[in-house]
């Protein structure tokens, strides 16, 4: 007995040593110069396990491990000799690596690891040759990676967030648009960080996607790009050109975008209670809507080793030629006579613009980051509206505009000495509207708004394991109508994060964020619009904004087969802006107000699942939502909802597919909202710069619609829209890129093609 028990006395610290013990090792890495080199891979084998890590903007990595007698690291960058070590094993380990630059262009060596690394503060997910190979953009790679925090459709391009939180979307670093990932090529993206807890380096997002991308020294690159859609006539097509000349880049892009929605339509029942109640019918006959888009851009970009600073013009031209639509509209009682109506609308933007940026090493452990984008904006609408059984003239609206938009950020950081950073971002946008009004009624708008967000942001880590973030921001709201007396509102904009890693496999975050959104410039309009000879709608100059208050608690569990995400998540708006209606006799006013609240609270869980060495990969998520609105015009909503994603790769073959059952949403304005079931297949081939996909979404369906709906008390509507938007598609995506003179880059293209206005519409 006791020789048993000696024995066991002796067994037992190995096997706690071994297997319940975990230790740290961190260090930096740098170049034969000392320059700190980022984005090294760092892997370490103990006992025939494997964790990994990369370093930062620093060169510095830190990484847990479990214990063993001795420990394999591994260096490993594209461009550099991999260097490789042999410790012996400690309780905290300090090992700094240099590495020397490859004589020649390492073309042939392939880094081969982990598909996703759980890094100090976010996952990296490194993609595979068949993931690379089954997308001809950033969008399509995001869609073949799965991340489960992540939504994405690659047919219609919508990257989100599953619990809907912001999601910023970065480019190196660099924040980007969706039309900018969209032009990003896979065979140059590196790898791809999410953040459930954004770091000082993402201050203002609650989820961040960053896209770490190859460089060049020479050569360049031609893009060109088809995006066709059949049953929907709509298309995009586009070619972009980039030139490298060491420390410069040359970049060219042009496109046009258009489509015809040839089945809109829509029926609606409309109750009135006014001085003279009735109810109207409308059903429209025939509609056609059209849009068309050209755009470009020009950019010139220098970089170094410490400083990259870019130029950037740009053109987008939008127009939506004059679209027509007749219905039937009936009256119950006869309060009007049954009659056919006639809605014509126009509108045309043109907007350039130009953006700089900067980003510069100021020291070894400080950064400064800036960001400026002016736009112009030259915008046309117009509408007309006639009852011909009611009415001898049509009631018209014809509007022009002139806006002027500033945004700019300035972000200052700095990563101090004992796990710890700190930054000061500061964030400025400036937007002025001039509109005139002409029509039945005429009307001029003048509005000014500018706002001004400072961020002060701390972060520490514990550990190597508790990183907590602390954000004491505040943001000022300034408006200024018709010249007269300017409107101010100072708001707070404080934010909790914490991050804690039980292991390699998983972890436990949560935050809480208090904000306020201001009212968009068309809402706060103080112009008076009449759409039909009994409704006017009017802008609210008087309205606040809306508070914030969201807070989420999720577990993430990472392993080499299996990713999954649960969450609790809690929204809180305050002072929500509705749209009410009030009877003036025989005239039925709309206009927007601040009342009451709304509450949300969902539960979620979602998971990726992997086999055969990821050639087989599977999404899906269940959400349990409860929606609750106080005020006027209170209500309620509790939905079950999910989603089903898979892709498969075969060679140079790629399949996928994507399920969204029927779901029912309460908007705060309010309003119901219920849209069919959505699903689709696609089938691409990818081979030598040429790719091609094929698809479809919602082939079974027989004329789907959108159904729109509520009651506010003395006006209530109930509308179904069809469009072939919503209806059977058939697409075809066509794409080739060639590269020349490479020997080490790919630049991110950024064009902002959207349009700002602040017309009051109807």
């Amino acid at each position: 007995m006791k020789r048993m028990f000696f024995i066991l006395m002796l067994i037992y610290p190995i096997v706690l040593f071994s297997q319940g013990i975990t230790f740290n090792m961190s260090g930096r890495v740098s170049d034969a110069n000392g320059k700190a080199l980022q984005y090294v891979t760092v892997k370490i084998e103990t006992s025939g396990k494997v964790s990994g890590t990369s370093t930062d903007k620093d060169g510095k990595y830190s990484i847990t491990y479990n214990g063993s007698d001795s420990i394999k690291v591994t260096f490993s960058l594209i461009g550099y000799v991999p260097v490789h070590k042999t410790l012996a094993i400690e309780k905290d380990i300090s090992c700094n690596a240099v590495m020397e630059e490859a004589p020649k262009e390492l073309s042939g060596i392939t880094v081969v690891g982990d598909a996703f690394v759980q890094e100090e503060d976010h996952i990296s997910y490194i993609p595979s040759k068949k993931q690379v190979n089954g997308a001809n953009s950033g969008i399509g790679l995001l869609f073949n990676l799965m991340i489960p925090q992540i939504d994405v459709n690659r047919m219609t391009g919508e990257i989100k967030a599953v619990d809907n939180s912001s999601l910023g979307l970065y480019i190196d670093g660099r924040k980007a648009s969706i039309q900018d990932i969209n032009n990003l090529r896979p065979k140059d993206i590196k790898k791809v960080e999410y953040y459930d807890t954004p770091t000082t380096s993402y201050p203002g997002d609650q989820k961040v996607i960053n896209y770490v991308l190859k460089h060049y020294e020479y050569g360049g690159y031609v893009d060109l790009r088809t995006d066709s859609r059949a049953l929907y006539s709509q298309g995009d097509y586009s070619g972009q050109a980039s030139v490298d000349m060491k420390k410069l880049n040359f970049t060219v892009l042009a496109g046009t975008k258009f489509s015809n929605d040839n089945s809109a339509s829509s029926s609606s029942t409309d109750n009135f209670s006014m001085q003279q109640p009735f109810i109207r019918s409308t059903s429209s006959e025939d509609y056609d809507v059209k849009s068309r888009q050209h755009y470009g851009l020009l950019r010139t970009t220098y970089k170094t080793d410490a400083t990259t600073i870019y130029l950037q013009a740009s053109l987008s031209w939008r127009n939506n030629p004059e679209s027509d639509m007749l219905s039937h509209v009936s009256y119950m009682p006869t309060v009007y006579t049954e009659s056919p109506s006639q809605l014509k609308t126009y509108s045309k933007n043109v907007n350039p613009g130009i953006n700089a940026y900067f980003f510069t090493r100021l020291k070894d452990n400080q950064t400064l980051q800036g960001n400026f984008i002016y736009n112009y904006g030259n915008n046309d609408y117009r509408r007309s509206y006639i009852e011909e059984a009611n009415s001898d003239a049509p009631i018209l609206s014809n509007t022009t505009e002139k806006t002027h938009g500033f945004d700019g950020t300035l972000n200052y950081k700095a990563s101090l000495k004992h796990n710890n950073s700190i930054s000061l971002y500061l964030w400025g946008v400036y937007d002025r509207s001039d509109a005139d009004y002409n029509g039945t009624e005429t009307d001029s708008q003048s509005l000014t708004s500018y706002n001004i967000l400072f961020y002060p942001t701390y972060t520490q880590t514990f550990a190597n394991r508790l990183t907590m973030t602390i954000q004491a921001g505040f943001n000022v709201d300034c408006y200024k109508i018709n010249g007269e007396e300017t409107v101010s509102k100072i708001w707070a904009r404080p934010l909790l994060t914490m991050n804690y890693r039980i292991n390699n496999k998983s972890s436990i975050y949560l935050y809480g964020i208090y904000g306020n959104s201001i009212p968009q410039m068309s809402s706060m309009n103080s112009a008076e619009q009449y759409s039909t000879q009994y409704e006017v709608l009017r802008g609210n100059p008087d309205l606040k904004s809306m508070q914030i208050l969201n807070g989420l608690l999720a577990y993430n569990h990472y392993v080499k087969w299996i990713q999954m995400s649960a969450y609790v998540q809690y929204e809180g708006l305050f002072d929500v802006i509705k749209r009410v209606y009030s009877s003036e006799g025989n005239i039925m006013a709309s206009t927007y107000m601040n009342n009451g609240d709304y509450h949300s609270i969902t539960t979620a869980v979602n998971g990726t699942l992997s086999f055969f060495n990821r050639t087989l990969q599977i999404s899906c998520g269940l959400f349990m939502k409860n929606q609750i609105l106080t005020g006027m015009m209170s209500a309620h909503n509790n939905r079950l909802t999910g989603r089903l994603k898979a892709v498969y790769f075969s060679g140079k073959f790629t399949f996928s597919g994507y399920y969204e059952p029927y779901s029912k949403n309460l908007v705060t304005t309010p309003m119901f909202t219920e849209r069919r079931s959505d699903y689709g297949i696609s089938v691409s081939y990818g081979n030598k710069g040429w790719y091609a996909e094929a698809g479809c979404k919602r082939i079974f369906e027989n004329n789907p619609y959108t159904r729109s709906y509520y009651n506010y008390g003395e006006y209530s509507t109930d509308c179904r829209n069809f469009s072939d938007s919503n209806d059977k598609q058939i697409y075809l995506k066509l794409s080739y890129n060639f590269d020349f003179g490479r020997k080490t880059d790919k630049k991110k293209i950024e064009l902002n093609t959207s349009a700002k206005s602040g017309i009051l519409k109807l």
